[in-house]
């Protein structure tokens, strides 16, 4: 089988993705800048360390998705309870216990 033809869809979403940084760096040249590129790759770590759990679930057949949620929720709550003025430490042991009861 022709490589080319066995590889055409990775092929087309790696042009796909190559046009894609082309155009928005014609429309806006500062983000072909090489630190713009380098902190961009830090922040898909983050995601990255985020979906990894959740991959390990869905792979396995246990298909619950809530973890992205369950998360975004705590993340809001942790936001909320400092700027209502709480200790950080406090807000981090009932942001955690939020995620523990939210499983």
């Amino acid at each position: 089988m022709n490589p080319w033809r066995r590889y055409s869809w990775e092929i087309a979403l790696a042009a796909l993705l190559i046009f894609e940084i082309l155009a928005f760096g014609v429309i806006n040249p500062r983000l072909l800048d090489i630190n713009v590129l380098l902190f961009s790759t830090s922040d898909f770590i983050c995601i990255g360390i985020v979906a990894l759990p959740l991959t390990m679930v869905i792979v396995s057949g246990g298909m619950d998705i809530s973890f992205g949620s369950t998360i975004g929720l705590c993340a809001i709550t942790l936001g909320v309870l400092f700027q209502l003025g709480m200790p950080l430490p406090l807000a981090i042991i009932i942001t955690l216990l939020l995620g523990a009861i939210c499983g």
